[in-house]
């Protein structure tokens, strides 16, 4: 292999490891980013209404002191997986510990989240946590700053309406609240 080759392959890997979480392969947080305002944008033209997810893993903490981190990061490794099947690779990233994100049209939300916590229920044998999830989505939105809107979904994620169990996805959409 020629040397400049190489340093090319080289070059691409420490891009992709960069851009991408070592430990569950999804985007980390500034490629997230970018790909989700691409999305968004993707989305509007083709008149559909975006919306932007915040996952929360409740308790991790307690779990790793509780079963060691070896298994919450095999947890990681299963909800980031569980992510994957629901939204494409590209679509969904990591950003810190137990924090994850998803952008996806707002056709199907309800059944999809619902989807993802009854499957969520069955990842690493068993040995699993409460999911919150924020839900970001409003009809005026212009996705100027991915990034606030990243923000927005996860203050509604961890807000004090932790237990609060809506009855319709939908009204959760519209008033930024949690869904758990």
């Amino acid at each position: 292999m020629s040397t400049s080759r190489l340093q090319d392959l080289t070059t691409a890997d420490r891009r992709t490891k960069h851009l991408l979480d070592d430990l569950t392969g999804l985007p980390k947080a500034v490629y997230f980013y970018e790909l989700a305002e691409l999305g968004c944008r993707k989305l509007f033209k083709a008149g559909k209404q975006p919306v932007v997810l915040a996952f929360n893993l409740i308790g991790f903490s307690h779990f790793n002191h509780r079963y060691s981190y070896i298994e919450g990061n095999r947890l990681l490794v299963d909800f980031a997986d569980l992510l994957k099947r629901h939204f494409s690779g590209d679509a969904c990233g990591h950003f810190t510990k137990d924090n994850f994100y998803a952008y996806m049209s707002h056709d199907h939300l309800e059944e999809r989240l619902k989807d993802i916590l009854k499957e969520s229920r069955q990842i690493n044998e068993g040995r699993n946590l409460a999911i919150r999830i924020g839900v970001y989505d409003a009809g005026s939105l212009v996705y100027e700053d991915i990034k606030k809107v990243c923000e927005y979904a996860m203050v509604a994620c961890i807000t004090t309406a932790r237990t609060l169990r809506p009855t319709s996805l939908t009204s959760l959409a519209r008033t930024g609240r949690v869904w758990n």
